[in-house]
């Protein structure tokens, strides 16, 4: 089974999605794809259309919000699946933009969570959304854009990290080096995959030829080769 992940960059905007990033994307020839990161606005068809022809016609998203007072929308996350799909996540008293940054599913043979786990820049709220967010992870895989980098030593990145280990969840390297490049050209690996006792991580890479630096899309695919335990 091969899952693929792209935080595509929408920043609480319906900006588009290059239909060469999506192109790129599906050439991965994933069974399910995760965009993080991503606003519904007011519908995309097209989107919808296309990732059926490729045979992920089995979609679900995390709440589609407007920000109170703005013309934007808090950051969902999108799955689209070969297979059926249920929802499970569970939401309830949440803060809004932590709520809408996760989605738990069942499809095919898997649970899993794709998530981003938004910037807040006050400290506070960065670590009350691990707080808030990590507890509900749900399934044996989670992937997506968790903004930690474990090579660096700082607490905002080693805490979230502890908080998954004692979840139960082990993180599987990529290889690539880095998977966002900031403006002053500093890789990070802030897109990642974690799995639990179901899920065996065959290989996971970064791909960002054809993908990074298209319209607003600022970081590499996360493509993932799994096996499933008995």
């Amino acid at each position: 089974m091969r899952i693929a992940s792209l935080s595509v960059g929408h920043q609480t905007w319906a900006r588009p999605i290059p239909p060469s990033v999506l192109t790129s994307l599906l050439a991965q020839q994933p069974d399910s794809l995760v965009l993080v990161e991503y606003v519904e606005g007011q519908g995309r068809p097209e989107l919808r259309a296309a990732l059926a022809n490729a045979g992920l016609a089995h979609i679900a998203a995390s709440d589609s919000l407007l920000r109170r007072g703005k013309d934007a929308w808090w950051n969902q996350v999108f799955i689209a699946s070969r297979w059926p799909i249920e929802v499970t996540s569970d939401r309830s008293g949440m803060h809004p933009c932590n709520g809408c940054g996760f989605l738990s599913v069942k499809t095919g043979d898997l649970a899993m969570t794709g998530a981003r786990v938004p910037m807040w820049p006050r400290a506070a709220d960065w670590y009350g959304a691990s707080d808030e967010m990590l507890p509900r992870f749900e399934g044996d895989l989670l992937i997506g854009d968790l903004n930690i980098d474990p090579s660096r030593g700082r607490r905002r990145d080693q805490e979230p990290l502890r908080q998954l280990r004692e979840a139960g969840w082990r993180h599987a390297p990529a290889g690539g080096g880095w998977s966002f490049q900031g403006r002053n050209g500093t890789g990070s690996a802030v897109d990642h995959v974690f799995v639990r006792d179901g899920v065996e991580v065959v290989l996971a890479r970064y791909v960002a030829e054809g993908i990074i630096g298209v319209g607003p899309v600022d970081h590499a695919a996360l493509v993932v080769d799994l096996a499933l335990r008995a």
